[in-house]
């Protein structure tokens, strides 16, 4: 059965709630999840974290990576390689000199400050997407960017998804090519989802 129809009808209906969101609610929603992140044990206890950047109506990340990086974490952040469809994860020092927006308009390191990163040595990683449910069932904006590159990560490393509230759902149609996280963490709670992914071996 083919789930895409489904999941783009709701895909758009929930990017268009997000989108209508004031930047001031974005700004204080984000900072809300960022101190549930910071919080959260998986992160407290990871050296190397890999972040996504964030544009448009996202959950911000940049204070988070700029926070991150002055407690001392590596950090990464993807770079897209469109040739391959792939994510690069490349390690970030300085997010103000070393980022800038690709053709999409999401900031990534420019090709002189990219340093590759081992995924076996990333601990946790920050997933953007568009849906979510309690499951840790996701979908992206349907480019497949990041369910390629979640297939190739270690079983061990945790994925945490940052969202609205808005962003949860019942149930985000699943094909077998989407990939799952562990944690979902809202500006309300934080949704724990690993076992789900445990149990279906993703």
């Amino acid at each position: 059965m083919d789930f895409r129809p489904e999941k783009d009808r709701l895909r758009t209906k929930i990017l268009q709630k997000r989108d209508a969101l004031l930047t001031e609610a974005i700004e204080e929603k984000s900072k809300a999840i960022a101190s549930r992140l910071f919080a959260l044990p998986s992160f407290k206890r990871s050296s190397v974290v890999m972040f996504y950047v964030s544009f448009k109506s996202e959950v911000k990340t940049h204070e988070m990576i700029k926070r991150a990086l002055n407690i001392g974490k590596r950090v990464a952040v993807p770079f897209t390689d469109t040739a391959h469809h792939r994510l690069i994860p490349s390690e970030v020092k300085d997010m103000d000199k070393e980022l800038f927006p690709n053709t999409l308009g999401i900031p990534e390191p420019l090709r002189e400050h990219i340093r590759p990163v081992e995924i076996s040595s990333i601990d946790l990683i920050i997933v953007p997407g568009s849906i979510f449910d309690y499951r840790g069932g996701r979908a992206g904006y349907g480019y497949g960017y990041y369910d390629r590159f979640l297939r190739q990560i270690e079983y061990y490393t945790e994925r945490a998804a940052l969202a609205f509230e808005l962003q949860v759902v019942d149930k985000v149609p699943m094909e077998p090519s989407d990939e799952y996280v562990d944690f979902i963490i809202t500006e309300n709670r934080i949704i724990h989802c690993k076992y789900l992914r445990r149990e279906k071996g993703t």
